[in-house]
């Protein structure tokens, strides 16, 4: 296997352990045995744990946007659209990656670096994009006057709660389409925004 495969397939298989069990819980002997590799070859890859944990983070920050950030739907004001958009992105992103979410949550809960570089990097510039929005198009008039950041964070809670309780929490949730859930969200969010 070529190097840059075997670093990659270390990486993924580093991501699920450390989904399943935290960073404090995941050892570099787990590491390697998910890997299918010893832990020599993990070390020649990595120089640490901190090192492979960190770079799955930055892989997830180089990530491409796929839709969170609408820019043409927001230069129209289509309130529905750049809704929409936001919603799918987030559900697509956590669906084709949920280890990703439980890892995020273990590092919330162990006191890591990776949630708050995470948060700096990916969401808080996606609730300052919907934040923007959402002022200009109440200062446009055409929604109810409201703090622009609270109203982004509350849109955004209803798809994160719902892919925390399924995708983290393995609760049973209702299944329905992706785009029935996004279309729901968007309802209920500008039936209370809407002026």
């Amino acid at each position: 296997m070529k190097t840059a495969d075997r670093h990659t397939q270390i990486a993924d298989a580093a991501m699920r352990c450390f989904a399943r069990r935290g960073f404090a819980g995941t050892t570099t002997r787990m590491l390697a045995r998910a890997a299918g590799v010893s832990e020599a070859l993990v070390f020649r890859h990595f120089p640490d744990k901190r090192s492979l944990y960190d770079e799955i983070v930055e892989r997830k920050v180089g990530e491409e946007d796929d839709g969170l950030f609408p820019e043409e739907a927001a230069a129209r004001g289509d309130d529905r659209a750049v809704l929409a958009s936001i919603a799918a992105a987030l559900v697509r992103r956590v669906e084709s990656d949920a280890d990703f979410m439980k890892l995020l949550t273990f590092s919330c809960l162990e006191g890591t670096s990776l949630s708050r570089r995470y948060f700096q990097a990916r969401d808080r510039t996606a609730i300052e994009f919907l934040s923007t929005y959402l002022a200009r198009r109440i200062r446009e008039g055409a929604l109810r006057p409201v703090r622009p950041e609270t109203a982004a964070r509350a849109f955004l809670g209803m798809s994160l709660h719902h892919l925390h309780l399924k995708h983290v929490l393995g609760l049973p949730v209702r299944r329905r389409p992706a785009r029935e859930l996004v279309e729901t969200w968007v309802d209920i969010f500008l039936g209370g925004m809407k002026r």
